[in-house]
């Protein structure tokens, strides 16, 4: 029962990021950064105009980069379950803790083991 309500769990997140990723594609076919950096001209605009755009180009990427990992867990926390080992920490074997899990499903390790390995 309790393996069921994290597949629903991780499920719901592994669509949620797909359907963002998918929107970020869209959005990067309708505008590239060469676009609207063209768009900017130095002589009717500020020069820190550029430099907030790339840092909001570089921001994005950042973040996309961050849906791609969490779904390769998702995805790894989803094998898991169907091979019966999800919840056990990768780094010491014990249980994850629940109240962890409620919040991160696709950790792979326990509080302990995390802050050690950060």
């Amino acid at each position: 029962m309790e393996q069921d309500y994290y597949y629903q769990k991780l499920k719901e997140m592994e669509k949620e990021i797909i359907e963002s990723i998918e929107g970020e594609v869209e959005e990067g076919e309708r505008s590239s950064l060469r676009k609207k950096i063209e768009e900017l001209s130095f002589y009717d605009n500020h020069p820190g105009d550029l430099g907030s755009e790339t840092f909001e180009r570089t921001k994005d990427i950042s973040l996309h980069e961050k849906r791609l990992m969490d779904l390769k867990k998702i995805k790894r926390a989803l094998a898991k379950i169907e091979e019966g080992s999800f919840g056990i920490c990768e780094g010491c074997g014990e249980d994850i803790d629940r109240s962890r899990l409620e919040v991160l499903p696709f950790t792979e390790y326990c509080i302990s083991c995390a802050e050690k390995k950060e």
